[in-house]
């Protein structure tokens, strides 16, 4: 299996052995075998065996490899992938397009409000964040603060993005914030000049010291990474004098296990969630094939489909499904359209304390 592998054996893999990777065998690899690929096979690494990673995995993988992803690569991303980063919306202050630091330069600040510090990819020289004292306290002390995936909707939910949460403030819904929106005027850019995670005095701009007029909500898909950091959305923004300048909604890297903070529910939340992405790797029909890598046989599963494996399919979607609301913390009212709605009392068993069942 690939699994038995010894890194000097996966670092010797050609382009053609690692595109033939199947999902279960992607997901297979431990983050030590993960992060010795080099940067032209994660490049290789089909779209298909990429989803397979799970959150520990796609944490895993070094600023380099990171960067070496390539258009493709990123755009299939799952958000349950994405969630081993943390968004901002960045705001390009200096015309030379949205710029970002490496994870490895150090910066730590509180991303997912969480209330833990995590060493973090953050803002570049001559670039903003887009920010919003909501405790009116003078700072930006965390995530929450900021418009991304750690901003708290008004539903009570995390947005799955940096333009979600800012669209929250659209409230003549004509796809910009601007001055027509009550809350353009409390809007700040923090321009951490010193990069150091800390919004000192000084550092907290107004839209009107910059020329800001209006914010668009039209986004359009990143296109590639900076720095280890994706650039998920691109967007613009306007100034006074009418000039058009460029923003994104930037999936900064954070440090290994940074996504474990002080609340044990999100631990368990994103737990579940990797499970839920490993059972849905699973295929059993596809499994029962051996699977050829390179002309050496890997074995990807043993067996061959059993008698309503598609009734087994439906019964693991239920659970893939009902797993990943839990993990997302999605109300049990919310309507369900697919299988999982078959089996009401699932969400329920995984909500209630372990060891009842």
């Amino acid at each position: 299996a690939v699994r038995s592998l010894r890194t000097v054996q996966l670092v010797a893999l050609v382009t053609n052995q690692v595109a033939a990777l199947t999902s279960r065998q992607v997901y297979a690899l431990s983050t030590t075998q993960l992060v010795a690929f080099t940067t032209w096979q994660v490049a290789a690494l089909a779209t298909s065996g990429l989803r397979a990673l799970s959150t520990t995995q796609i944490r895993a993988l070094t600023t380099r490899q990171t960067h070496a992803l390539t258009t493709t690569q990123t755009a299939a991303l799952t958000t349950t992938q994405l969630a081993a980063y943390s968004t901002p919306i960045v705001l390009d202050l200096n015309g030379d397009g949205v710029h970002t630091l490496a994870m490895a330069a150090g910066v730590q600040f509180d991303l997912l409000a969480n209330g833990s510090k995590v060493q973090t990819g953050w803002v570049g020289s001559g670039d903003g964040l887009l920010a919003l004292d909501r405790n009116h306290d003078g700072s930006i002390n965390d995530g929450s603060e900021l418009f991304g995936s750690s901003t708290v909707l008004a539903s009570g939910e995390r947005a799955s993005d940096g333009y979600v949460a800012l669209g929250e403030l659209d409230s003549n819904h004509d796809g910009v914030v601007s001055a027509a929106d009550a809350g353009f005027g409390d809007l700040r850019v923090w321009v951490d000049g010193n990069a150091d995670g800390v919004s000192a005095s000084g550092e907290l701009r107004t839209l009107g010291e910059l020329g800001i007029t209006e914010l668009s909500l039209n986004t359009s898909a990143g296109q590639g990474t900076d720095n280890g950091n994706i650039l998920g959305l691109n967007a613009s923004y306007r100034t006074a004098d009418g000039a058009e300048h460029a923003a994104a909604d930037v999936w900064f890297q954070i440090q290994p296990g940074g996504a474990t903070g002080t609340a044990g529910a999100a631990s368990m939340g994103e737990r579940v969630n990797t499970l839920a992405q490993a059972i849905g790797v699973f295929d059993p029909v596809a499994d029962a094939a051996t699977q050829t890598l390179g002309g050496a046989l890997v074995p990807a599963g043993t067996g061959s489909a059993a008698p309503g494996s598609a009734s087994t399919t439906v019964a693991v979607g239920d659970m893939v499904e009902a797993m990943r609301r839990f993990a997302a913390a999605t109300p049990a009212s919310a309507p369900v359209d697919n299988a999982a709605s078959k089996n009401p009392a699932m969400p329920a068993m995984l909500a209630s304390p372990i060891g009842q069942h």
